[in-house]
C-alpha cells in the first residue's frame, strides 16, 4: 500500500509539475505577444511624434520668417520717420513754431515708443535657429 501511495504521489507531482510548466509556457507566450504589441504601438507612437516634431519645426521656421518680415517692415519706416524728424529739428531748414515743435515731439515720441516695442518683441522672440546644444 505504501508503494502505491508513494507511486501515486510521485505521479501526481509529475503531472502537477507538467501542468505548472505548461502554465508557465502559456504565460510566457502571452508576455511575448504583449511585448510585441507594445513594441509595435511604441513604434507607431514614435512615428507620430516624429511627424509632429517635423510639423513644429516647419511652423517655427514660418514663425521666424513672418516675424523677421514684420520687424523689417516696421523698422524701415521708423528709420525714415526718425530721419525726417531730425531734418525738421535742424535749424538750417528754419525754426519751428510751438505747434510744429509739439507735433514733431509727438512724432518723435511715438516713433521711439514703436521702436522700443519692436525691439522688446525682438528680444522676446529670437529670430535665429536654435543651436543643437540649445535644443538638447
Amino acid at each position: 500500500m505504501e508503494f502505491v501511495f508513494t507511486w501515486t504521489l510521485y505521479v501526481l507531482l509529475v503531472v502537477g509539475a507538467g501542468l505548472w510548466i505548461r502554465h508557465l509556457y502559456a504565460v510566457r507566450r502571452n508576455v511575448v505577444r504583449e511585448n510585441e504589441r507594445l513594441a509595435e504601438q511604441l513604434g507607431s507612437t514614435i512615428e507620430r511624434l516624429n511627424l509632429l516634431s517635423a510639423g513644429v519645426q516647419e511652423l517655427e521656421g514660418k514663425h521666424r520668417e513672418l516675424f523677421s518680415r514684420f520687424r523689417h517692415d516696421c523698422m524701415n519706416p521708423l528709420g525714415s520717420i526718425k530721419g525726417f524728424v531730425a531734418l525738421l529739428r535742424d535749424p538750417h531748414f528754419g525754426e519751428l513754431n510751438d505747434r510744429q515743435r509739439r507735433c514733431v515731439e509727438n512724432i518723435e515720441r511715438s516713433s521711439e515708443g514703436l521702436l522700443n516695442l519692436v525691439e522688446a518683441t525682438s528680444k522676446a522672440i529670437p529670430l535665429e535657429e536654435p543651436t543643437e546644444a540649445a535644443k538638447l
